[in-house]
């Protein structure tokens, strides 16, 4: 029989399992250095810290430009000059064109004479002349435009003018040329001043 106030215990209590361990959280694995990736051929090499590096040259687009040159200007004496050459190279082409004109008249009125061919020749013989003084005012005039312009073959010929004039007139003064004296003495100084002029003070000194 079973005593009063005692329970029968089970012989053998019931297993109670085995409680596994918690599981640990997964570390990552250990991040392995990098290494700087290769210099690429031509490139510059990496800045270190506390290096100083060389100052880089300049280079041809940082370089300043050259200024260009500037070129002389045609004086105020060279342009009084050339307007000397173009006045009288206007007179000398209208002088040429009336003796031209005229040496025509000429022999076309003594075709009506008694002796029509002297006529005919007087008059050819006299726009012959007139033509060569048109041509040799044309040339003055033009040689006059290009000296003001800054030509410097213009400036050449009007030298040349001007030394021819200046011989024109000294050798007037000398034998008592037609003009008088005052003529001559006019037309030494003006072409004398032409030569002069464009030989020395054409245009101004060039400056950079």
């Amino acid at each position: 029989m079973d005593e009063p106030g005692r329970t029968d215990a089970p012989e053998n209590p019931p297993a109670v399992p085995e409680s596994s361990p918690p599981a640990m959280p997964e570390s990552p694995p250990p991040a392995m250095p990098q290494s700087p990736p290769p210099a690429m051929p031509g490139s510059a090499p990496p800045a270190t810290t506390g290096a100083t590096l060389p100052p880089t040259p300049p280079t041809a687009w940082n370089a300043a430009a050259p200024r260009p040159v500037q070129r002389g200007h045609v004086t105020g004496l060279a342009k009084i000059a050339s307007g000397i050459l173009i006045i009288l190279g206007l007179l000398i082409t209208v002088l040429g064109a009336l003796v031209a004109g005229g040496g025509a008249l000429l022999g076309a009125a003594g075709q009506r004479t008694e002796i029509p061919g002297l006529a005919g020749a007087v008059g050819g013989l006299v726009a012959f002349f007139g033509i060569v003084f048109v041509v040799i005012g044309v040339i003055e005039l033009l040689a006059g435009i290009g000296a003001w312009r800054g030509s410097g073959l213009g400036r050449v010929v009007g030298i040349i003018y001007g030394v021819l004039g200046a011989l024109i007139g000294l050798g007037g003064l000398s034998g008592g040329g037609n003009n008088g004296p005052a003529g001559s003495l006019i037309v030494l100084v003006v072409y004398g001043f032409v030569a002069v002029v464009l030989l020395f003070r054409w245009k101004t000194p060039a400056t950079a």
